[in-house]
């Protein structure tokens, strides 16, 4: 070790100079014998590394990499998404797509309806009224009388209690038929408002109708005349059937020409 006061070189284990008696400077030593590597490893550690990390954040390309993503990639997708993308896939869907079908629905069923109505103006309907408000009506009310007459035995006039007497087993098959009238009476009804709503069916129930009026028309006057002969049922009689007979024939021929003509008008 060397004095600090005379320059005089001595040991390290003497605390003070053998020449001058100055104490040892430890201090000063420290710093001589390890000042220079101790600068040397802070600057070697720490001058690289810091002059590393200070131009890395801000002109590393990790950094510049960095500023750019947000801004230039996903967030430019992001932004451009919601207004080129599902934005106008949104907003064109429900006026191009639901809204149009809704509109054609509110529209459509009106629109038919109404070039309904002109075609029915262009044809002549004048037979399809009379068939609603008059033939249908005068149908049921005629099935209405002939059940009842089946029922009670009116068709028999005041001779009913005779012809039952002498023909007990005739109240049964005329009870039987007085049914069958009353449930015909229920489906000139029903027939009615099938042609009045313009149902694809109307025309067929009317047909069907018409030939449940002939057939129960014969079965009944060909039974009575079976069970009883000519006792009960006279010559007018006969006529007045046949009459009938001939007006539903008429009826049905009729109807049929004319709603086969019509038929297109008959869809819903």
């Amino acid at each position: 070790m060397k004095c600090s006061n005379c320059g005089t070189e001595y040991a390290d284990v003497l605390v003070q100079c053998p020449v001058c008696g100055a104490p040892r400077d430890v201090q000063g030593q420290m710093q001589q014998s390890y000042g220079g590597q101790y600068q040397q490893n802070v600057q070697h550690s720490y001058g690289e590394q810091y002059q590393q990390n200070e131009q890395q954040p801000y002109g590393g390309q990790q950094y510049q990499q960095n500023m750019q993503q947000p801004y230039g990639g996903q967030y430019q997708q992001n932004m451009q998404q919601p207004y080129g993308g599902q934005y106008q896939q949104n907003m064109q869907q429900p006026y191009g797509g639901q809204y149009q079908q809704n509109m054609q629905q509110s529209h459509g069923g009106q629109y038919q309806q109404s070039v309904q109505q002109m075609n029915n103006a262009e044809m002549n309907m004048g037979w399809f009224k009379f068939t609603i408000y008059f033939q249908l009506f005068a149908n049921a009310l005629l099935n209405l009388f002939n059940g009842v007459s089946y029922l009670t035995g009116y068709l028999y006039g005041g001779n009913s209690a005779l012809v039952y007497t002498v023909y007990p087993s005739l109240k049964a098959f005329d009870v039987c038929f007085g049914i069958i009238y009353m449930f015909i009476v229920g489906y000139a009804i029903y027939t009615r408002m099938m042609l009045a709503k313009y149902k694809k069916a109307g025309p067929l129930n009317l047909y069907i109708l018409l030939g449940a009026n002939i057939l129960m028309g014969i079965l009944s006057n060909v039974a009575i005349l079976a069970y009883v002969g000519t006792d009960v049922l006279d010559a007018s009689d006969m006529n007045s059937f046949g009459r009938q007979l001939a007006a539903t024939i008429t009826l049905l021929i009729v109807d049929i020409v004319y709603f086969n003509k019509r038929k297109h008008l008959f869809v819903n």
